[in-house]
């Protein structure tokens, strides 16, 4: 799996086209998991989820996306409320992203005039009502454990616990996707100098 995963990062020909998969709710749907628990039980929900991938493509999977899902930890990458299973929604519905502009357009000057970290630690405070640093938390507890559970199963993880995302996407979520079109037509030079600060 992985040097078929080298091959086509070389840009070279590798047997086959390497599959990657990102179907852990659905494989720990298969298993019984409802999502509800997927999201209180991040390790519980692993375990059946990989035992879900290994009945439904076997060795035919050479890596996966994210080894580690849990959705809270969403709400970290997008700086958004997420509304969850056995929450705001039924048990098996799947976790969605609360769409609405929690970030204003004074937030991009308070970026670019105290930094990244002083607005995120603001913003998690103020504005998102989970605690999104103890998502993030969870998450690298538990990534060992997993990410080992997945190398052993055959499967190549492509990130073993980080997560970058391009800092225009967290704005998109935050602001909301009307809310940053209107931002890329108004000021388009302050966004990308707070996508900058961010970077």
């Amino acid at each position: 799996h992985l040097n078929r995963l080298i091959k086509a990062v070389a840009l070279e020909k590798p047997d086959r086209v390497p599959v990657c998969h990102d179907a852990d709710n659905v494989a720990a749907l298969l298993k019984g998991l409802k999502l509800k628990d997927f999201c209180t039980d991040p390790v519980y929900a692993h375990k059946m989820a990989l035992e879900g991938i290994l009945e439904l493509g076997g060795g035919q999977f050479d890596t996966c996306h994210q080894p580690v899902n849990l959705p809270q930890f969403l709400g970290f990458m997008w700086l958004s409320d997420m509304k969850l299973p056995g929450r705001e929604l039924r048990d098996n519905e799947i976790w969605q992203l609360d769409e609405k502009p929690l970030m204003t357009e004074e937030d991009y000057d308070f970026i670019l005039d105290k930094g990244w970290n002083a607005f995120v630690g603001m913003y998690a405070k103020t504005r998102l009502k989970d605690d999104i640093f103890e998502a993030f938390q969870t998450m690298m507890a538990i990534s060992p454990e997993i990410i080992k559970n997945i190398k052993d199963a055959g499967i190549v993880p492509i990130t073993e616990g980080a997560a970058a995302l391009p800092p225009v996407e967290s704005f998109f979520a935050a602001r909301s996707m009307t809310s940053m079109m209107r931002d890329l037509f108004r000021f388009p030079d302050k966004v990308e100098a707070a996508c900058d600060v961010v970077m």
